[in-house]
């Protein structure tokens, strides 16, 4: 922006022009200048929106994937509980018949 200025300068006192065109060149600069500045605050405010958005979108990405370790620990969980469970059955048969075995020996008695 500022070698363009300097190349507007250069181009009134090159050519001569007077102080009104010159003014009214400068007044040009300044325009586009403004242009440019909203052009970057609106790309900023877009930048800004979808990085928020991007942030959200994480946040949801990473909530999901949590459940999914959370529904995969129960699971391994119950699992764990099955084969305890069928263990202790495995071990209640046997004493069990013991006891069966026991109640009758007595009752020969």
């Amino acid at each position: 922006m500022g070698r363009e200025l300097e190349q507007v300068a250069q181009k009134g006192i090159d050519a001569k022009t007077g102080d009104e065109k010159f003014k009214a060149d400068l007044a040009g600069m300044q325009n586009k200048i403004a242009t440019m500045g909203k052009s970057a605050a609106e790309q900023q405010s877009l930048s800004a929106a979808e990085s928020q958005q991007d942030l959200r979108d994480l946040k949801a990405e990473l909530e999901a994937a949590r459940d999914l370790l959370n529904i995969a620990d129960a699971a391994k969980g119950a699992q764990e509980l099955e084969q305890t469970v069928a263990r202790s059955i495995g071990d209640v048969a046997p004493t069990q018949k013991q006891f069966e075995r026991e109640g009758q020996a007595g009752q020969s008695l």
